[in-house]
């Protein structure tokens, strides 16, 4: 199952832009590209809080998806190409 979680996730995050970057134990980190961002005006970007909390949504939508990320306070997300 948790292999179809991690897909559903990364599938979901793509679609606002969204990519893991790296998660230390404590700090899941994301990548934002804004051009690959299917829910934002082109040209346009969207802002660390609103993804943040995108991302957290996505988690809460998908219950084993926090098993992947044991120990997770908080997400940052990093602006700049994937």
């Amino acid at each position: 199952m948790e292999g179809d979680e991690r897909t559903a996730y990364v599938t979901r995050l793509a679609e606002r832009g969204l990519a893991i970057h790296s998660f230390d134990g404590h700090v899941l980190k994301l990548t934002y590209n804004p051009a690959a961002d299917h829910q934002i005006e082109l040209g346009k970007a969207a802002d660390q809080d609103e993804l943040g909390q995108y991302a957290r949504g996505v988690i809460a939508d998908l219950p084993d998806a926090v098993q992947m990320f044991p120990g997770m306070e908080r997400i940052e997300v990093e602006f700049g190409a994937i």
